[in-house]
């Protein structure tokens, strides 16, 4: 009803009559026009400190989430290098058993 009341009155170039609740309805959405300049500030302050404090709260937690999915990529690495040194060494000892008795 805001928006129609408002939309009436800046489409028509006539003045128009508007009823007790329209009317109504502009001096209550004229009263916003007007905010006080120190609530502006104060919610402008308000909700700058939310968003900052939001955005250090996410930048947190995704450097936290960042820096475990490396040490658990690192963590798998050297566990990779591990087995693989090991199947390493077990080859080569398989290998110089089999020249060993082929060589006899």
């Amino acid at each position: 009803m805001a928006f129609y009341a408002v939309e009436r009155l800046a489409t028509r170039r006539k003045p128009v009559a508007l009823g007790y609740g329209e009317c109504r309805l502009l001096l209550s959405l004229s009263q916003f026009r007007n905010m006080d300049t120190a609530i502006v500030t104060g919610l402008t302050g308000i909700f700058g400190s939310l968003l900052g404090g939001s955005a250090s709260v996410a930048t947190a937690w995704v450097t936290q989430r960042t820096s475990n999915k490396r040490k658990e990529f690192h963590a798998e690495v050297s566990r990779r290098e591990k087995l693989y040194s090991q199947f390493i060494n077990e080859c080569s000892a398989r290998a110089l058993d089999s020249v060993r008795e082929h060589s006899r």
